[in-house]
């Protein structure tokens, strides 16, 4: 890789930070309907309902909790692709597992179990949030120069 290639410059407008914003509320609310339809709810009905709804409150959250990571990460020129990516993924593990803060042990269970499991279904829950948060850095984001 060339030297200009590691240290490349990006640029945004508020029109793409608004457009990757959308995006990213779409992918996540499109996630809300495959989830409800996965979990055996049917009709169209339901699941337009689950991609609005799932649309609406993911844009409030990427608003609240992503804007401000991606204020810092943009003042700080952290702008590239594995910043997003690392960012999303980030954002997107801490939130599961506070979102899983009640799994407790049961009884008759290892106390390590349920530690293990939060922390895979959070790993899987970061691959998803880091592709999405490169999907909205590829909408937001040019190389310049």
């Amino acid at each position: 890789m060339a030297n200009g290639e590691r240290h490349r410059r990006y640029r945004t407008g508020i029109d793409r930070a608004g457009l990757a914003l959308a995006a990213g509320a779409a992918a996540y609310g499109a996630i809300a309907a495959v989830l409800l339809a996965l979990g055996g709810r049917d009709g169209l009905g339901a699941l337009v309902s689950a991609f609005v709804l799932g649309t609406i409150f993911s844009s409030l959250a990427l608003a609240a909790v992503g804007g401000p990571v991606w204020l810092f990460f943009h003042a700080a020129n952290w702008r590239g692709p594995v910043a997003a990516a690392a960012a999303g993924a980030l954002i997107g593990f801490l939130l599961s597992m506070i979102g899983q803060v009640d799994l407790l042990p049961g009884a008759g269970t290892p106390p390590l179990y349920p530690l293990l499991c939060e922390i895979g279904s959070s790993l899987v829950v970061a691959a998803v949030t880091a592709a999405i948060a490169l999907g909205m850095w590829r909408i937001a984001y040019r190389a310049v120069g």
